[in-house]
């Protein structure tokens, strides 16, 4: 009996430790249940961001799109768009002639009024989605582009449904321009920088080139595309809109190529940059997810997606994370460098005749370059819509 009591009285005395023991274990059970449960989501959870993502991609009606889009031309979308423009009853008021969107609520997870403009988005219900591709935002800066504004807007419209337009020190009637632009397609949305951009010797951070470009990339939600839209641009909006279909991940950029044009008594000439005057995907137009780090000032290591000069004086670059270049797969814009009298840094021994730039490159028309984005005629025409009296 003796013994008996001794144990009796051994497992008494350490029963509250045996049941704490008990209970952690049932504890650390439980805590382990928690953190299954709470893992089986974020793996259900990234599973399901993976298949949507995924979606955004899936262009399996790609063929069916371009087959509906293939008799449509651009000018028939311009028309349309200009009849819109002039017979808007919108009138966004900006405030006080042109003030800084008093009535318009700015906010960096921005909700814009469908596109009151028409265009080749209007054929695939899949650029409604503002996380597709397809329906990138415009990143557009402009400083005095009266000469070509108006027609490069316009020309990019039926690829388009959004945009932001940063705008800064403008005496020429661009700001005004874009104002009107914006009330009458209110998906688009005109940014004011309050600073003048200097080029050399800045007295603060404010006046730098590149914080201006992050002010205005600002404007465009995180995590949403983007295409860089410069306004001495004439756009194939045709080509443009079946670029879009080109990526297939978040982690892939398109870089478009460019040539610059320039007409000197009544004829095309072509600026001898490049290969021989053709840009192929060279690196400032650009497709991309916007989830890059913000723009800086360039310091050379290879980083860079856009390396912008200005009179070779500001360098600026937008940085990217783990992307993939993909060159796009034809020409789609014009470049008219000179249009603006302050470029008069190309004098005539670097242009080549566009008869010779035709023969130069005689492989990449119809498969890089098609055959009526070089059409004289076409060139001047386009040349010829131009505020150049405004120049």
């Amino acid at each position: 009996m003796g013994l008996k009591n001794k144990i009796k009285g051994f497992i008494r005395e350490r029963m509250p430790f045996v049941v704490r023991c008990v209970r952690s274990l049932k504890g650390a059970k439980n805590i382990d249940d928690e953190i299954n449960h709470e893992i089986k989501e974020m793996l259900e959870a990234k599973k399901l961001h993976s298949l949507q993502e995924k979606a955004l991609f899936n262009h399996d009606h790609q063929e069916s799109v371009f087959l509906a889009i293939a008799s449509l031309n651009n000018e028939y979308f311009i028309e349309r768009n200009r009849s819109i423009y002039k017979n808007s009853s919108l009138n966004y008021n900006y405030g006080g002639g042109g003030g800084h969107l008093e009535d318009r609520v700015i906010h960096p997870t921005l909700t814009l009024p469908n596109p009151t403009h028409s265009g080749y988005f209007d054929y695939d219900k899949k650029s409604q989605n503002p996380k597709s591709p397809l329906n990138p935002w415009a990143f557009i800066r402009v400083k005095n582009e009266i000469v070509t504004l108006e027609e490069s807007l316009f020309s990019m419209l039926p690829a388009i449904q959004r945009g932001v337009i940063g705008f800064n020190d403008c005496d020429d009637g661009s700001k005004e321009v874009i104002l009107e632009f914006c009330k009458k397609f209110p998906s688009f949305i005109p940014i004011s920088y309050p600073y003048e951009v200097i080029l050399k010797d800045c007295p603060s951070l404010w006046h730098q080139l590149y914080h201006y470009s992050n002010y205005v990339l600002s404007f465009i939600p995180k995590n949403e595309w983007v295409i860089k839209i410069d306004c001495d641009h004439v756009y194939d909006a045709k080509k443009l809109y079946e670029s879009f279909y080109i990526p297939k991940s978040i982690k892939e950029v398109v870089m478009y190529s460019r040539i610059n044009f320039v007409v000197c008594d009544f004829e095309v000439f072509v600026c001898n940059s490049g290969d021989f005057g053709f840009l192929d995907a060279w690196g400032d137009q650009w497709l991309f997810y916007n989830d890059c780090e913000p723009f800086e000032i360039w310091q050379h290591n290879g980083e860079g997606l856009e390396i912008w000069q200005h009179n070779g004086d500001i360098y600026e670059i937008l940085k990217l994370k783990d992307k993939h270049h993909i060159k796009d797969k034809e020409l789609m814009q014009w470049h008219f460098p000179l249009a603006k009298k302050r470029r008069n840094a190309i004098v005539d021994n670097d242009l080549i005749p566009l008869k010779d730039f035709k023969k130069h490159h005689a492989n990449l028309i119809g498969t890089k370059i098609e055959e009526s984005m070089l059409d004289e005629k076409r060139i001047l025409e386009m040349y010829q819509k131009f505020n150049l009296a405004e120049g």
